[in-house]
């Protein structure tokens, strides 16, 4: 299983923790506002991602639109940590 495909399940599972509701029909392409997605879920999203994959975000984290955009800078965090 590639990490593309590994991160994206884990913030399936874990949007899924943070907003209680079941994440269906997604793409990379989705964008996090069409999840629902508001500031506050987006920190607590961050927050429980950092623990599971391993990786310290910083502020331009927070001003990612979708879920690709989401999975490539966690890539970038996860080669600067390694």
């Amino acid at each position: 299983m590639n990490n593309t495909l590994i991160y994206y399940e884990t913030i399936l599972n874990t949007l899924d923790e943070v907003l209680d509701i079941e994440i269906s029909e997604t793409s990379l392409s989705t964008s996090l506002e069409d999840l629902g997605i508001d500031k506050i879920a987006f920190v607590e999203l961050i927050m429980k991602l950092e623990g599971k994959l391993n990786f310290r975000a910083d502020e331009g984290l927070y001003e990612l639109e979708t879920l690709d955009e989401l999975i490539n800078q966690i890539k970038k965090y996860k080669l600067i940590i390694s």
